[in-house]
Formats: C-alpha cells, sequence, structure tokens
C-alpha cells in the first residue's frame, strides 16, 4: 500500500546486555555446536518483564520523536512470546506507562513481521481521520522462560531478548514511510503448526516450545520443494508490488533491515533474486544480538542511524516473515539526519 505524508518520527531500543556464546557454553546453556553456526552472541534480559523492555523504548521514542504524549492516537503492541499472565493484555500497561491516554490499545500475534503489519495498520488509521496525529508501535520478547530455550530450540538459531518502539506521524520525521505490503500465504500455514495439537494448548501442559521439531514435522499438505515454489513467487510478487507503490527501482536500495540470522544463506535466499549483495543486510549486526523476534527490524534501524550509515535520501527496504504463513515488505526514505544520533 502507498502512502502520502506518513513519517517516521522516532526510533527507540531497550537492548539488555550481550551474552558471548562462549559464555553461555562454559555455563552449559548452550551446546557447543551452535559455535558453528555463526552466531556471535545473545541479548538476555534475566527477568525483566518483556513489556517493560517495550515500556522503556517507547519513553524513549517519545523523546527522540518531539512529540507528547497528547499528540499519539493509538498504540500497538506485537510480540512472539509470552508476555506476562494468563488472560492479561500487555498492550494496556505499556499504554498505562507511556502515553497514558484513553486511546485504543491494541495487541498483534503476527511473529516477526509484527512490526511491519503494525506499521501499515497505524498508517491506515492515521489517514482514515484528519484528527489523528501520531501512532505508537511497541514489540518486546524475553525468550528466558522455562518454556523455550534460546540456544536449543532450534539448531542454528538463538533468540535474544529485547524491546523496541516507533512512533508513526502525520507531522513531521526523519524518514518517510513510503509503502508497506502485507501477506498471507494461507497453503504453508501447516509448514509452523507441525504435528503439535491445538488442544490443549501447549503453553497450558508446560509443553515446551520446539522451532526445530514444528519447521520439519509438517501436515504433509505440502513438500518442501513445493513450500519453496509457493513462497519464492508470493516473495517475488510483494517485492514488485512494495516497490512500485514506492516508486522507487531495486537499485535505489541503500540497505536491507530483516529478522536476525548468522548464517549468509539466509540473506541470499532474498537478496540474490533482487540482484542485491547479502552486504545490504544486518547479518554481523544480528550475529550479536541473536534473533530479537519482532524487534529485528526496528534495532537495525536504530544501529544503521546510531552508526551513521544512512543520509538523506537513502532507500531502507524491510522485510520480515511470520508464522502462519505471513509476509511483509516495506520501504522508507531517509529526510533528514535525526537530532539524537549525536
Amino acid at each position: 500500500m502507498k502512502f502520502n505524508g506518513i513519517y517516521l518520527s522516532g526510533v527507540g531500543v531497550c537492548l539488555p546486555e550481550r551474552v558471548p556464546l562462549e559464555e553461555a557454553v562454559a555455563r552449559g546453556d548452550c551446546d557447543e555446536s551452535q559455535l558453528t553456526t555463526g552466531w556471535r552472541a545473545a541479548r538476555v534480559a534475566g527477568t525483566v518483564p518483556a513489556p517493560d523492555m517495550a515500556i522503556e523504548a517507547g519513553k524513549q521514542v517519545l523523546t527522540r520523536s518531539g512529540h507528547a504524549p497528547g499528540d499519539v492516537d493509538l498504540l500497538l503492541h506485537t510480540s512472539t512470546s509470552h508476555q506476562g499472565p494468563d488472560s492479561w493484555m500487555p498492550q494496556h500497561y505499556i499504554l498505562r506507562n507511556t502515553v497514558d491516554r484513553e486511546i485504543p490499545a491494541i495487541g498483534l500475534r503476527q511473529g516477526c513481521e509484527g512490526f511491519l503489519a503494525g506499521a501499515e495498520l497505524a498508517a491506515c488509521f492515521l489517514m482514515a481521520s484528519p484528527d489523528r496525529t501520531a501512532a505508537m508501535i511497541t514489540t518486546a520478547d524475553n525468550f528466558g522462560h522455562p518454556l523455550i530455550d534460546r540456544y536449543r530450540s532450534h539448531h542454528g538459531l538463538v533468540l535474544g531478548d529485547g524491546g523496541t518502539a516507533a512512533l508513526l506521524s502525520k507531522r513531521e520525521g526523519f524518514a518517510e514511510l513510503l509503502a508497506v505490503n502485507s501477506f498471507s500465504v494461507p497453503a504453508l500455514e501447516g509448514m509452523t503448526r507441525g504435528d503439535e495439537p491445538l488442544f490443549p494448548p501447549g503453553c497450558t501442559v508446560g509443553r515446551k516450545v520446539t522451532l526445530e521439531r514444528q519447521a520439519t514435522s509438517r501436515p504433509g499438505d505440502v513438500t518442501p520443494q513445493e513450500a519453496a515454489l509457493i513462497a519464492g513467487k508470493v516473495e517475488s510478487e510483494a517485492v514488485r508490488q512494495v516497490l512500485d507503490d514506492a516508486g522507487i527501482e531495486i537499485g535505489d536500495i541503500t540497505r536491507v533491515l530483516h529478522p536476525a540470522a548468522a548464517n549468509e544463506q539466509y540473506l541470499e535466499h532474498f537478496l540474490k533474486p533482487l540482484g542485491l549483495d547479502p552486504s545490504y543486510g544486518m547479518l554481523e549486526f544480528g550475529r550479536w544480538n541473536g534473533h530479537m523476534g519482532a524487534s529485528d527490524l526496528l534495532a537495525g534501524l536504530d544501529h544503521l542511524i546510531s552508526e551513521g550509515a544512512l543520509q538523506p535520501g537513502d532507500h531502507v527496504m524491510m522485510f520480515a516473515v511470520g508464522p502462519g504463513m505471513a509476509m511483509s515488505y516495506g520501504v522508507v526514505r531517509i529526510r533528514d539526519t535525526p537530532p539524537w544520533r549525536a
């Protein structure tokens, strides 16, 4: 979807300390075989609740954006793992401790593509009424709980903790949101469901999340080869559409933000068909954080800004894939150097 006059006014992050993989191996938390996969470290939040990291990022984004709490007309919170007590909705807690206004606070469960899906919804919300000014999107996860093992849930994957926030505004911003397109691929729904029963839900009986088993134990509706062809076709169409909506060519892309990965083959799968080298991505940055769920994209954008790696006129493409299967692609154009970069 093409947007006009929707700006990214600020980005906020709350990233806990890195724990090197060698240290995790020495403690017995991580198998030594993970040292060969490319990961270098993981962000580990300890006992800090995920919503509290979202709150810290939300407070920072308000300060950086130059907007007051009264400017915010919507809060969206997205996550990939448990946030707190069952039957409790973290978005209202985050709202209370950031903008503290009687506005809609909505939770999204879109997995790793939660930020982009949220950005598309938030932009539409802002465009629907001239009286609306800004929307806050927060992301957060702490994978240190007993139902998942950040180092062993999938060989080749290390999970990191963190929270991020973004403020979309119709008033001003250091970047302009040009386009976002989100897709669902129903034919691939079974890929991350695996053979686990739907009832009773795994978390209610203490069943651990095993991402590797879920990714390989497919119900048999499609073969891995068929899944690759279906996903490739949707990805190609998604890229073409988001570039058309943004009014640019693939050669205009300066950098690519994506879910964290330690293996260059992951980036080659997405970027090589576009004629882009893996160096456009954030491979090394991700290796030192772990895969932080929905927080990877904004953490990567904050990193590029802080390093001075983006200049006015640059175009940044974002993509993410979530279980279900969901895909989102977006493009932002850098307008100015944010004042907080100093």
